[in-house]
């Protein structure tokens, strides 16, 4: 049930998208500095995302950063159509940047009847919005249907949103693995229809400044880049040669001609999904051989160099146990799955993702209340509210024992659990060692056998 209609506005420079005076729309795969995109003759776009909270709901539309649309305008396309997000919510959340450029839009909001409010500093729903919102962003390039007007500008690239939008909602569920997530989706479907009661006032109300495109500051400059058109429907990108840095200072990549590529229209890998193959226990070749592709195709969909094929595509999700968010157009991790702890980065990016940033119903080191602990590993479960049990391995002695627990949002240190529960972690693990193409399954048994039990952590954790 939704007591508090609460939805996300974001705003930000598009990290993906951009004009071209001749190409028109540009999807850019690995994110380039701005300074740079002006020696490929690209101008940035602003990507506006709306994010219905706790659901698999969304809208996004752009305009050019030099000339802005208002928020009013944006707010008003969005909350009059009888579609998934239904109507105006109780409250909108924005950032402490946006609220600091307000110039008008929070005084109309408030008159008609919407709270406005800031996301804090420790808030990691909001800045998911908007990472979602850049990741939806690129993936009109590979998702729009060939029987589609080709993006060639910013209208075109708006209805191609738009159709993005409508066709979720009518199919979003399909996409939705996460139980808390499908139910809170449903319940917000099934809301009245909520429409302003008459249009914001579409004049400026804000004011653009550098925080949008903070992004830059965490991005890698000089990188080697090249055009390709996508043949089958006709999209522009600019691709990264991975092969050196840019020699071509201030001059245009060339063209290239990609015939040997997969179907464009698949999802590439993101950080997330990097994150949990670094990860797996067997590494990258155990992967490959429960999907039936070769290392070097997942190195290939790792680098973004070459999507998978439509069905490895879809073993690798149910191997990883990974949903797929038509909205966002990413591979999400939701596991259950057990992971060893290689490298500081990749373990904390998992442990991030699994965790849905921290929002988590436990989170905790086991030991056995009686008997020793295994000498080899240390065993860190964990679950998020509404999400799948995961179980971190780390071992023991080596340089990410014991400097983890500070890496670990919301990770609350060592249990004493029943010896029985704790050699079943233990065996679990070993299964999943010996047979890593089965870890979601093995994981699956293991929760079923133990439910009674991790409702107890569960219920543990909710009362402090």
């Amino acid at each position: 049930m939704i007591e508090l209609r609460e939805q996300f506005l974001s705003i930000a420079t598009a990290k993906h998208v951009f004009t071209h005076p001749e190409r028109g729309i540009v999807f850019v795969v690995d994110p380039i500095p701005l300074v740079e995109a002006t020696r490929f003759q690209l101008a940035p776009l602003l990507v506006y995302a709306l994010t219905c909270a706790g659901t698999a709901i969304s809208r996004m539309a752009f305009s050019p950063l030099d000339r802005p649309m208002s928020i009013a305008t944006f707010l008003n396309e969005s909350w009059q159509t009888d579609l998934p997000l239904r109507g105006k919510p109780d409250t909108l959340r924005i950032s402490r940047a946006l609220e600091a450029a307000d110039a008008g839009f929070v005084p109309a909001l408030r008159e008609e009847g919407v709270e406005v409010v800031i996301a804090s500093a420790k808030d990691k729903t909001h800045p998911t919005a908007l990472r979602s919102a850049q990741t939806a962003a690129k993936e009109l390039g590979w998702l729009s249907l060939a029987n589609e007007e080709a993006i060639a500008d910013i209208k075109s690239l708006n209805v191609s949103a738009q159709n993005r939008y409508a066709r979720a909602s009518e199919d979003i569920l399909w996409f939705v693995r996460n139980k808390d997530r499908k139910e809170r989706t449903v319940a917000w479907l099934g809301l009245p229809m909520r429409p302003l009661e008459r249009p914001l006032p579409t004049a400026m109300d804000w004011v653009p400044g550098g925080w949008l495109s903070s992004w830059e500051a965490n991005i890698p400059s000089g990188l080697a880049r090249q055009w390709h058109t996508d043949k089958d429907n006709q999209t522009h990108w600019l691709v990264t040669d991975t092969g050196g840095t840019n020699d071509h200072d201030g001059l245009e990549g060339e063209d290239v001609d990609d015939d040997d590529s997969e179907s464009s229209d698949n999802p590439m890998c993101t950080e997330d999904v990097a994150n949990i193959i670094k990860s797996w226990p067997g590494g990258k070749s155990a992967i490959a051989n429960a999907v039936g592709i070769t290392v070097k195709q997942l190195n290939w969909f790792m680098s973004w160099k070459k999507p998978l094929p439509r069905q490895a595509e879809y073993r690798l999700m149910e191997t990883l146990g990974l949903e797929f968010n038509e909205q966002s157009g990413e591979h999400e991790p939701e596991g259950p799955c057990v992971l060893i702890a290689e490298s500081e980065k990749a373990t904390v990016g998992a442990y991030d993702a699994l965790s849905h940033g921290g929002d988590l119903a436990f989170s905790i080191e086991v030991v056995p209340d009686r008997g020793l602990p295994d000498p080899s590993w240390q065993y860190l479960i964990f679950q998020a509210w509404g999400g799948c049990v995961n179980i971190l391995m780390v071992a023991r002695g080596s340089k990410l024992s014991g400097s983890l627990d500070s890496k670990l949002i919301n990770f609350t240190g060592l249990q004493k659990l029943p010896e029985k529960f704790y050699r079943d972690i233990v065996s679990t693990c070993a299964l999943v060692c010996r047979n890593p193409e089965q870890n979601v399954q093995h994981m699956h048994d293991f929760t079923e056998r133990n439910r009674d039990r991790l409702d107890e952590l569960e219920d543990i954790s909710s009362s402090f």
